[in-house]
């Protein structure tokens, strides 16, 4: 039996005090409003009263008031009957915001739609006062998709079906036995999908969009290179470096330069950042090449996390940003980006589809991580899928720079990488210390033969000599 909806103003009383629309009303000023007009606030906002509102708050304010809805008057009907329905003040405007005068409908055809913007349990509890009986489809296929998108916040972007069973069956606590006709109702009605066997799925939009914006920018027309200009850069690096590129590093530079979209992965010590140096290097001479004058070509290198940026821009000389203020640059300063490189091995799909979606379409793309890194916090793989996927540009570098293969680091590294047992040989004290003693002093004494004492060029590592 539902319950009779009583209007209490909380939700337009919080939209009057706290919006920026309504310049110099505060928490008082609003309660005073409702405690003057009650219900029939809502008419004298839409109405455009005047009088009444000032003989409250004075004529300043009432005129921010009217002002402040100005020609939305529908949103006034929206707080009434929002509040009138409970729902909880601190989110009504944001359901006014993202459904508009379509929020009352919405709502009214599903109580459980506003699971968008409130706990489950307020809305589950709010809709059965209302009426709603326990086993209504629309519930049934809320709870769900509920228990689907607690596994999404702990960063899966698909669940086991047994697993989402044990969800559903706790948030519809009516539902006795196998919650199976919750998951076939939610299959049913298309809001969730089933994208192999014993895997449920709330929402495949984002993946699909993801891949769908890679695949255009993959086949889309490549800015121009020409070899020598990209020969030229690798050069002036290897000499600013001293040693020569491998021929994956080379490969990676010119697929980089050509592709609209394409991936370079490798391990630590592998030299992806050396391979981004030449990159920006070769990219920046082409723009320059063959830019129009008017045009504001550059290419950039964004990371996740600003200590991957100063890494970058450490390395290669040149500025980083990271991608949220990338973005941001593209948006506020109209800046043209033409090639980007993006560190994107810890990006989770949600991350990588709000980069994706905001730059521009002409924008060449090359994602560069190690997928032997530990996994994004968020949920998804999307540089792990980019690895595999056979139709994206890849290069893998596989040789290790930052350790000689005579410490036999490289060797344990790749064996853990692959999963395969290490065979380490068994530690001796007496060797060790045998071989710490025979460390050349440093001058002014050892300090107590703390490793740290010792010059680094003994320390036999390469990246220390």
């Amino acid at each position: 039996m539902a319950l009779p909806l009583v209007t209490r103003g909380q939700a337009i009383i919080r939209h009057l005090a706290t919006d920026k629309r309504f310049p110099g009303i505060g928490w008082a000023t609003a309660n005073r409003l409702w405690t003057a007009f009650g219900e029939t606030i809502y008419d004298r906002i839409r109405d455009r009263e005047l009088k009444p509102l000032a003989d409250v708050v004075g004529a300043k304010r009432a005129v921010a008031i009217v002002d402040g809805f100005g020609m939305l008057c529908d949103e006034v009907e929206i707080f009434r009957w929002l509040d009138r329905y409970g729902v909880a003040r601190r989110v009504t405007g944001a359901a006014a915001r993202a459904w508009g005068i379509g929020a009352i409908d919405r709502i009214k055809a599903d109580p459980y739609a506003m699971t968008l913007l409130e706990p489950w349990q307020d809305v589950d509890s709010r809709a059965l006062r209302l009426g709603v009986v326990l086993e209504d489809p629309r519930r049934l296929a809320a709870g769900v998709e509920q228990a689907l998108a607690i596994k999404f916040r702990s960063g899966h972007m698909a669940s086991p079906t047994p697993m989402v069973k044990q969800l559903v069956r706790r948030l519809l606590s009516s539902i006795t036995g196998d919650p199976s006709r919750p998951i076939d109702v939610a299959l049913a009605n298309g809001r969730v999908v089933s994208p192999a066997a014993d895997v449920l799925q709330a929402c495949r939009f984002m993946e699909d969009e993801v891949a769908r914006l890679i695949s255009d920018g993959s086949v889309a027309s490549c800015h121009r290179s020409d070899g020598k200009l990209i020969l030229d850069a690798i050069a002036k690096v290897e000499q600013g470096i001293g040693y020569l590129l491998t021929d994956a590093q080379r490969e990676a530079v010119f697929m980089a330069t050509f592709c609209g979209v394409c991936v370079i992965s490798g391990g630590a010590g592998t030299g992806k950042t050396i391979v981004v140096w030449v990159i920006l290097a070769a990219l920046e001479r082409c723009v320059t090449t063959f830019r129009s004058p008017t045009r504001r070509d550059r290419a950039v290198a964004g990371g996740l996390a600003g200590r991957a940026v100063r890494r970058i821009s450490e390395a290669t000389g040149r500025p980083a940003s990271t991608l949220s203020r990338l973005v941001h640059d593209i948006e506020d300063a109209g800046r043209r980006v033409r090639a980007g490189t993006v560190r994107t091995s810890m990006l989770d799909t949600p991350s990588i589809y709000r980069v994706l979606v905001q730059l521009p379409a002409e924008v060449n793309l090359i994602f560069i991580g190690d997928p032997g890194q530990l996994p994004p916090i968020g949920p998804g793989l999307p540089f792990h899928m980019m690895v595999k996927a056979g139709s994206i540009p890849s290069v893998t570098l596989d040789i290790v720079h930052r350790q000689d293969d005579a410490t036999g680091i490289p060797a344990v590294a790749s064996a853990v990488r692959l999963g395969k047992s290490v065979a380490l040989r068994r530690f001796d004290l007496d060797v060790a210390l045998a071989w710490r003693l025979s460390l050349p002093s440093v001058e002014g004494g050892c300090r107590g033969k703390d490793h740290r004492s010792f010059p680094r060029h003994v320390w036999p590592c390469s990246w220390q000599r």
